[in-house]
């Protein structure tokens, strides 16, 4: 199955194949200086702390150091998957991202199951949407009316975000529905990192769900990806 990736804030194209759990969707490397080694060295015992702690809960943030020292780090997993899922995929991105972004000191890293991101800067529970990644079936639907195939998606999504935002789902909605008939089942998945409120959630879902008439009028498959949501 065939997808496009484009890159909201670089504008750009390129070709991916259907997502599994170890592939990497995105990194970007950020921030205005190289990370010093008293940094690298709280960097260090972060994505320890995260990569320990992740597995019960799905979701973490971690500090270590104190000043211009002080490094900041999240980490969450998908809702819906299991804990061995979670542990690997958060094990792999804690490995991968400080050799991909050569000590920098804003770094960030999508896979399909988890996200993680560190700074100097404490980003922890403010909303992020000034990058996003979308992910496109090439695929359009096999249907007669595709305009009411949108049509039932928004609908869909709308239900999810509302599930989302109650307060003891965690920032997690899933849910789906029939289209045209029951041999066609559309699903949604749009999920929230834990550190945001429900108000600042609902504002990432929602910005998340209108772009993505932008690239996915008609498609059967969707993704719009961000540093504090996702939208699937």
């Amino acid at each position: 199955m065939a997808y496009l990736r484009q890159v909201h804030s670089l504008l750009l194209l390129l070709p991916l194949l259907a997502a599994h759990a170890a592939d990497n969707i995105g990194e970007l490397c950020g921030g205005d200086k190289n990370l010093t080694t008293a940094q690298s060295s709280n960097l260090a015992r972060v994505l320890q702390q995260l990569t320990s702690t992740i597995p019960s809960t799905h979701f973490a943030t971690s500090t270590s150091g104190t000043g211009s020292d002080k490094i900041h780090g999240l980490a969450q997993c998908r809702g819906d998957i299991k804990a061995e899922d979670c542990s690997a995929c958060i094990s792999a991105a804690a490995t991968q991202l400080p050799s991909d972004c050569s000590a920098r000191s804003d770094a960030r890293i999508w896979f399909d199951y988890c996200f993680l991101h560190y700074s100097t800067k404490n980003f922890i529970g403010k909303l992020d949407t000034g990058y996003g990644i979308f992910l496109y079936n090439v695929n359009d639907i096999n249907a007669t009316n595709p305009e009411k195939f949108d049509e039932e998606v928004g609908g869909l999504l709308k239900r999810v975000r509302e599930e989302a935002v109650v307060p003891e789902n965690r920032g997690l909605g899933k849910g789906q529905t029939l289209f045209e008939s029951s041999f066609v089942t559309i699903y949604g998945l749009v999920q929230c990192n834990g550190d945001l409120s429900p108000l600042l959630c609902d504002q990432c879902l929602s910005i998340g769900i209108g772009k993505l008439p932008e690239f996915c009028k008609g498609k059967v498959g969707c993704q719009a990806i961000y540093s504090s949501c996702k939208v699937r």
